[in-house]
């Protein structure tokens, strides 16, 4: 399970929940997270891609 950044709305100030995530392509290993807001129903989209760190198992994300 991933735990996405937190992104705040910009109009209400409150932290964005998690709508959908998006594979980009095939094969690759990069998202696209989308988020909304759930007073006033804005949404988002961030990229990120999975990195592997060395000498960890599993991988972090990185915005791209």
């Amino acid at each position: 399970m991933s735990t996405w950044p937190v992104v705040m709305c910009p109009g209400c100030q409150v932290p964005m929940g998690v709508k959908a995530v998006v594979e980009d392509r095939p094969g690759t290993d990069s998202v696209t997270v989308i988020y909304e807001c759930q007073i006033c129903k804005t949404e988002t989209e961030r990229h990120h891609k999975h990195v592997d760190s060395p000498g960890r198992s599993g991988s972090t994300l990185s915005p791209i």
